[in-house]
């Protein structure tokens, strides 16, 4: 085990104490971003403690408004998450000593649920159930009331830099001092994704209809499959905003395997299962699908870690040239490729 690992065990073991819990047995299951911790009591149960880290932009009060939507899902629906774990003093978040993990701010502790993550495997009949999870996540929150908590409007293409957060990610991607990564092609067809993602964003919340809270992370990676059903997880990044958006999250991750449009068709008829589908044009998707890459870029640059930063130069061309062929530039007599924004 090395150095690291076991601060963050120690970590984990302190902030276990402040629950009513006899623990046998802590492992470290995950570090990337959050840690997770598998822990297995003396009775038998088993929970997953976040220890949540600084760079996600997650704060206490946006936090705690992921525990109160869980924790209504839980009560109000037959949605399967994972239910959150109350300490002793009857909060939900607790805050994690600095030295033992200065990357990680916040801890909180759910039950364990079984199953296996499709990740990269994910099939048609996976999107067919993703999507009419997705659908009844956004039925729910129609008329769901935050009670507790705060969380961001997605009303921007860099959400994350929100000034009115004290956890907010700076905007670097357009930054002069990372041209050399890309040719002038790929920085157009940055340029293109966040004037076409902004357009869109903008026309939703000048809408009619009020936003609501979206996951905003429903990913192959953020599910679970056990029997036949699906468990959804890390409501951590839940923002307010639109269906659409959610969507395209989801659909970025679908777009880069090459049978993107099978799961796309699956993930819809799911969907419609439970609520109309909420994309009239195709290109506005496909605009905040673009989107979501300038995020996960602009992410590589703003992360603390340098061995991270220095996967740039790997990252940010291969997320332009992405965003290049689902944008493609006007040729001189007003053509494109498929169509244009």
């Amino acid at each position: 085990m090395n150095r690291r690992t076991a601060r963050l065990r120690e970590a984990a073991r302190r902030a276990l104490t402040q629950y009513d819990l006899a623990v046998r047995q802590v492992r470290l299951r995950l570090d990337v971003w959050n840690c997770l911790f598998r822990v297995d009591a003396a009775d038998g149960a088993r929970y997953v403690l976040r220890l949540t880290a600084r760079r996600g932009c997650h704060g206490v009060d946006e936090t705690w408004a992921e525990i109160a939507w869980v924790d209504a899902l839980q009560r109000e629906t037959t949605l399967a998450v994972r239910r959150p774990v109350a300490m002793r003093d009857g909060s939900f978040v607790g805050v994690l000593d600095d030295d033992l993990a200065p990357d990680h701010h916040q801890h909180v502790l759910f039950e364990w649920r079984p199953g296996r993550t499709p990740g990269a495997r994910l099939g048609v009949r996976t999107a067919f159930r993703l999507g009419r999870f997705a659908a009844s996540l956004h039925e729910h929150a129609r008329t769901f009331t935050l009670a507790s908590g705060r969380a961001r409007r997605f009303d921007h293409v860099f959400p994350y830099a929100d000034t009115t957060f004290a956890d907010r990610e700076p905007i670097l991607l357009f930054d002069e001092r990372f041209a050399h990564l890309l040719t002038r092609e790929l920085r157009a067809a940055y340029e293109r994704g966040r004037h076409a993602a902004q357009a869109v964003i903008d026309e939703l919340f000048a809408g009619t209809q009020p936003p609501r809270l979206i996951h905003n992370d429903l990913h192959p990676w953020n599910i679970l499959l056990h029997d036949g059903g699906l468990v959804a997880l890390d409501f951590e990044d839940l923002m307010w905003g639109y269906p659409i958006q959610d969507i395209a999250t989801t659909f970025y991750y679908f777009r880069i395997r090459d049978n993107g449009a099978a799961l796309e068709t699956a993930y819809r008829r799911g969907y419609e299962t439970i609520a109309p589908w909420p994309v009239a044009q195709p290109e506005t998707l496909t605009s905040l699908v673009a989107g979501r890459g300038l995020i996960l870029a602009n992410g590589v640059l703003a992360a603390p870690d340098a061995a991270e930063r220095d996967t740039a130069s790997h990252y940010l061309p291969l997320i332009g040239a992405r965003i290049a062929r689902w944008l493609p530039r006007r040729t001189p007599d007003g053509s494109c490729r498929s169509y244009c924004l």
